[in-house]
């Protein structure tokens, strides 16, 4: 596909979106992808996606906000103006995040007030993504502006460092942070490589797939 941002996700009530642009989707089988006719015309290019108890999809955009769209109502709500969304988050405690190049913001969707989010063990470092487990626990993956070295610390319901780790990997403002069945998460990197840290070993393996497009 040329010509634009492509995006999927599955959404918390097993939904798949797909979009292109500011164009979206709904996959459903047998429903054929028609180009010309979307779901939904968002006013400005969608960056990332998350999704709510209530089953709302929260859109960031670069440049733009958020965007909150109701499938059901067939409703659409500006929020978080004049900000570049690049990741958008939704904790299991109902709590909302986004990150606008490398800090993080809390969100209140209500209020339409958003706050600065401090990582004080971190010092200067560029936050990357964010993974959450259902105790509340939050995984923060970022990269130190000065050593280039990556941190991947989780933090308890206060804020509190649980843990910590260091390892020297290839992340960037594009890397994402995914938690996998077996516990362990995996993260993309900048170029042709996926790293992959073990919870139970606390250590990193990294897979080089350049060969997949010819490299040597």
């Amino acid at each position: 596909i040329r010509g634009g941002s492509v995006h999927t996700y599955k959404d918390g009530q097993g939904r798949h979106w797909f979009s292109l642009k500011a164009s979206l989707w709904q996959l459903e089988p047998g429903k054929p992808l028609d180009f010309l006719r979307p779901d939904w015309a968002v006013d400005q290019n969608i960056k990332c996606f998350t999704s709510d108890r209530n089953g709302n999809l929260w859109i960031g955009t670069l440049g733009y906000g958020l965007r909150k769209i109701n499938p059901k109502r067939k409703a659409f709500h500006i929020g978080a103006p004049d900000n570049s969304i690049w990741r958008v988050w939704r904790s299991p405690q109902g709590a909302y995040f986004w990150r606008k190049l490398t800090e993080i913001y809390t969100y209140d969707p209500k209020a339409g007030i958003h706050d600065k989010l401090s990582f004080p063990t971190l010092g200067n470092a560029w936050k990357r993504d964010m993974a959450f487990d259902q105790d509340g626990t939050t995984w923060l993956l970022s990269t130190d502006k000065n050593t280039l070295v990556e941190t991947f610390a989780a933090y308890d319901t206060k804020g509190n460092l649980k843990q910590q780790h260091q390892f020297d990997i290839n992340a960037s403002y594009y890397s994402l942070l995914k938690r996998a069945r077996d516990g362990n998460f995996w993260i993309t990197e900048a170029g042709t490589s996926l790293s992959c840290f073990d919870t139970r070993s606390n250590q990193i393996k990294r897979f080089d797939y350049s060969h997949l497009f010819g490299e040597k």
